[in-house]
C-alpha cells in the first residue's frame, strides 16, 4: 500500500457518494463525495460515469483523433507544397541549388507557397492542441527525494468545510492520471453494472470487467495485465471468473420500474484515489490496474469474500502486482538502454577528459554512477531502508559510512542502488551530482611497491578533494586502510563495506541485515525478472515463495538474499536445460531435495 497517509474525508450529506437520494449533484460537496489531503493538495475522483458522459467523452476522443490527423495530413501537405516550389523555381537541371531564389520563398505569390503557410499554420495549430492536451491531462505528481522532505516539513491548510473545500486551489482529479485503457475498462464496468441492474458500481465490477469478453481483452493491456497477474498466483480466468459472477448475482437487482441512477461506490470511489497515491509510490507517471488492484482488493468487500474463498490473501495480491511492476521497470530500463547505446561514446569521451583533471582516480577507481548510465543493470528493489540510513548519514556529516554485513546480505547491490538514484537525481542535496568512485586497493598495493601506503593514499584523498564531486567506495575495507583514512576523516566522503564492525575516528557503521519477508520478496521478484527474460522460463508465484522459504530454512552458505537469488538461478538453468519452462514450487522444492537430502514434501509444507 502507499507509504503517503491517506485518511479520507466525506461528504456528510451524501455519505461519499456525490449525489443525493433524488439523483441530483450534492450541493454539499458539488458532487467530490470523498477524497484525502496529502498536505497542501487534495485528491479525488471526478469523473462521474454515467451513459452520457461515457458518450461524451468517447466521441471527444474521435473528434480530437480527427482533428489531429487532419491538421497532421495539412501540415504534411505544405511541406510537399514548399518542395514542388523548390524543384520547379530553385533547382537547376545540373542539381544546383540556387540559394539567393531559395531563401526569399516566404516573399513569393505562389499557390504551393500559400498551401505551404496554410500547411504550417496547421502544424502549429497541432502542436498546441498536444500541449493542451498534456495540461489537461496531467501525469501522476511524482516527488524527487528532495521535494519530499519539503512536503513533510511544509505546513499544512485545511479548509474548515466543504463549502470552502469547493474552491480550494490545489484540487487533483485523479482521473486525469489514469491510463485511458483503465478508463476503459471503469466504463466496461458501468455497462456490466447496468446489465446486472445494481445500484452501486464496486471494486468487482472492475475486475470482473477486466476478466470478461477475452476477444476485446486482447485490446486492452490493463485487462491483459489483470490476467497475467491472477496467472501468477495460479488463478485462471476459468477458475475466478465464474466465482466474480456467482457474486454479483447474488446482489439485489433494482426493480424495473426503478429509474435511479447508478452511482459509483464509496469504496470504489476511495479504491480510485488510493491507486492514484500507489502509482506515486511507484514512480509511475500514469496509474495502471497494477497500481489500483490492491486497493480494489482491500476497499471491496466483494472481493474480499470471493479471494477467501479462494484461499487468496491481499499480501499475495500485493507481492504478484509488485513482481509485475518490478517487471515493467525492467523492460523500460532496457528499452532505454538499448534506445541510448550511442551516449555511450559520449559518456567515454567525458571520462576522457575528467581523467586530465584527476588522472590518478581515474587510473584506480572505476566510476560507479557512469557504469549505471553506460551498462544495463538490473531493477534495484527491496533496499529503501539503507538507503535511508545513508542519506541521514551523510545529511549529519557522518562521511565515513562502513556497511556491515556477512557476504551475500547485499552490501553491493546497495551501493549500486545509491549510484542509480545519484544519477536520477532522486537524493538528498548533499549527494547532487556526486560520483561514486570505486577504488581497486589491489592495484593500489601492488604498483609501485616501493611508496608507502599511506603515502598513496594521500594522494588519493588529494585528489578527491580536488575534484570536490566523489564519494570514495572500498569494498572489503582492512582495517589498516581505515586506520590510514580515519586521520583525514574531514577530507572526503567515503562509503566502505565489511562484514564485522570496525571502529576507528570519524568512521559510521551502519547495520545491513538480510531483508524482511517483504523487501527479499522484492529483492528476489527483480532477479526473477532477469532470470524469466535469460533462461526464458516462468515462476509462479507459490515456486517463488517456496524458493525463498527453502533458501531461508534448509539452505546454508551465504546470507539472504544472495543465497535465495543463487537457488532461483540454479532453478532457472535446470529447468531451461529440462525445457521445463514452466516453474512450479514441486519443481523447486525436488530442486532443493536434490541439494539438502531433504524429502520435497517437507520443503512444500
Amino acid at each position: 500500500m502507499s507509504n503517503l497517509s491517506s485518511q479520507f474525508v466525506t461528504c456528510p450529506k451524501c455519505n461519499g457518494v456525490g449525489k443525493t437520494a433524488a439523483n441530483l449533484v450534492c450541493n454539499e460537496c458539488g458532487g467530490i463525495s470523498l477524497g484525502t489531503f496529502i498536505k497542501n493538495d487534495f485528491l479525488y475522483w471526478g469523473y462521474d460515469i454515467t451513459p452520457a458522459k461515457i458518450i461524451v467523452r468517447q466521441s471527444g476522443i474521435i473528434f480530437d483523433r480527427t482533428i489531429n490527423v487532419i491538421s497532421l495530413l495539412a501540415g504534411l501537405g505544405g511541406v510537399i507544397g514548399l518542395a514542388l516550389w523548390i524543384k520547379d523555381n530553385a533547382i537547376a537541371e545540373n542539381y544546383k541549388i540556387y540559394a539567393g531564389i531559395f531563401l526569399s520563398f516566404w516573399g513569393v505569390k505562389s499557390g504551393l507557397i500559400l498551401y505551404f503557410w496554410v500547411g504550417l499554420l496547421f502544424l502549429m495549430f497541432a502542436y498546441f492542441r498536444y500541449y493542451r492536451n498534456r495540461e489537461k491531462y496531467p501525469p501522476v505528481k511524482l516527488r524527487s527525494y528532495r521535494q519530499y522532505q519539503r512536503l513533510l516539513k511544509k505546513k499544512q491548510f485545511v479548509p474548515n468545510n466543504w463549502r470552502e473545500l469547493k474552491t480550494f486551489r490545489t484540487k487533483i482529479d485523479v482521473f486525469q492520471s489514469y491510463e485511458p485503457d483503465l478508463i476503459k475498462l471503469l466504463e466496461k464496468a458501468y455497462s456490466l453494472a447496468m446489465e446486472f441492474r445494481h445500484q452501486e458500481l464496486t471494486p468487482a465490477h472492475v475486475l470482473m470487467a477486466a476478466l470478461n469478453n477475452p476477444e476485446e481483452k486482447e485490446k486492452n493491456v490493463e485487462a491483459k495485465r489483470v490476467t497475467a497477474l491472477f496467472s501468477r498466483l495460479g488463478i485462471h480466468r476459468g477458475k475466478l471468473g465464474p466465482k466474480l459472477k456467482e457474486a454479483l448475482e447474488k446482489i439485489e437487482a433494482k426493480n424495473e420500474d426503478d429509474k435511479a441512477a447508478l452511482i459509483i461506490s464509496r469504496e470504489l470511489r476511495q479504491s480510485l484515489v488510493e491507486g492514484y497515491l500507489q502509482a506515486g509510490d511507484n514512480r509511475r507517471r500514469r496509474v495502471g490496474i497494477l497500481d489500483l488492484v490492491v486497493s480494489l482488493a482491500k476497499e471491496g468487500k466483494i472481493l474480499r469474500s470471493v479471494f477467501n474463498e479462494l484461499k487468496v490473501n491481499l499480501k499475495q495480491i500485493e507481492d504478484a502486482a509488485d513482481w509485475l511492476i518490478i517487471s515493467d521497470r525492467f523492460t523500460v530500463k532496457k528499452y532505454k538502454y538499448q534506445k541510448n547505446r550511442e551516449k555511450v561514446l559520449r559518456n567515454k569521451f567525458n571520462a576522457a577528459t575528467d581523467a586530465v583533471a584527476t588522472p590518478i582516480l581515474n587510473y584506480y577507481c572505476r566510476d560507479l554512477t557512469r557504469q549505471i548510465q553506460e551498462e544495463f543493470t538490473e531493477v534495484f528493489a527491496g533496499h529503501e531502508k539503507e538507503i535511508e540510513k545513508i542519506f541521514q548519514a551523510f545529511a549529519e556529516k557522518k562521511n565515513q559510512i562502513i556497511l556491515v554485513g556477512p557476504d551475500g546480505v547485499g552490501k553491493k547491490a546497495v551501493v549500486k542502488n545509491l549510484a542509480e538514484l545519484i544519477v536520477e537525481d532522486d537524493v538528498p542535496r548533499v549527494l547532487h551530482n556526486k560520483r561514486l568512485l570505486r577504488l581497486d586497493v589491489k592495484k593500489v598495493k601492488e604498483e609501485a611497491p616501493g611508496i608507502n601506503l599511506e603515502k598513496k593514499l594521500l594522494v588519493i584523498i588529494h585528489e578527491l578533494n580536488k575534484a570536490g564531486n566523489a564519494i570514495l567506495v572500498i569494498e572489503n575495507i582492512s582495517g589498516e586502510i581505515l586506520n590510514i583514512l580515519s586521520r583525514y576523516p574531514a577530507a572526503f566522503k567515503m562509503i566502505a563495506t565489511a562484514e564485522k564492525e570496525l571502529s576507528a575516528p570519524g568512521a559510521h557503521n551502519i547495520k545491513i541485515n538480510e531483508p524482511d519477508e517483504s523487501s527479499l520478496m522484492r529483492i528476489a521478484a527483480g532477479s526473477v525478472v532477469k532470470f524469466e527474460e535469460k533462461y526464458k522460463v516462468f515462476f509462479s508465484y507459490s515456486a517463488l515463495i517456496t524458493a525463498l522459504r527453502a533458501s531461508r530454512e534448509f539452505l546454508t552458505g551465504r546470507a539472504l538474499p544472495a543465497r535465495a537469488v543463487e537457488l532461483l538461478k540454479k532453478v532457472s538453468q535446470k529447468a531451461a536445460a529440462d525445457y521445463d519452462r514452466n516453474i512450479t514450487d514441486i519443481i523447486v522444492a525436488k530442486i532443493v531435495s536434490q541439494e539438502t537430502g531433504v524429502p520435497y514434501t517437507k520443503i512444500l509444507k
